[in-house]
């Protein structure tokens, strides 16, 4: 038992996706953590970001992962950047983590995963305080308003 082809392309289409999404974020004067290497562990789970140091982590993807849970992953290296270089406090990282993915998936064309986000309304903070919107993200970003009031 291991991986599908299908399942490794989705890997790829989603991560080259959220790499687009964080080199727009990059753009405008937000980092992210490099992505060193993926680890395929070959047992049941979902993926696990690891951060090893202020510049860099890697992730973990468990069998059965889908793959915008690498998205969300990489949004949790977004997250670490954004409050190592503005002195945030560590509050909302499941909710960046899951706006990562939510745009992350936009562009690669929307999944049902969208769909059951939205209904679900679970770490959804930042995508609701931007309306769902990216240049809304942006603008908020830009304004310094990086946690929802």
């Amino acid at each position: 038992m291991g991986w599908t082809l299908d399942q490794l392309r989705g890997y790829v289409r989603v991560s080259d996706s959220a790499m687009a999404v964080l080199e727009d974020l990059e753009a405008i004067g937000f980092g992210f953590k490099a992505l060193d290497h993926i680890r395929f562990c070959p047992y049941p789970g979902t993926a696990a970001w690891h951060g090893v140091n202020e510049q860099s982590g890697y992730i973990t993807v468990y069998l059965g992962c889908e793959a915008g849970a690498i998205a969300h992953e990489l949004g949790h290296g977004f997250h670490e950047c954004l409050r190592r270089d503005h002195r945030l406090p560590d509050r909302f990282g499941e909710d960046y983590a899951e706006a990562i993915r939510w745009f992350a998936e936009q562009r690669a064309g929307p999944s049902p995963w969208c769909q059951e986000f939205k209904a679900r309304k679970r770490h959804d903070a930042i995508l609701a305080a931007c309306n769902y919107d990216w240049a809304a993200l942006v603008e908020r970003l830009k304004k310094g308003h990086y946690y929802p009031e």
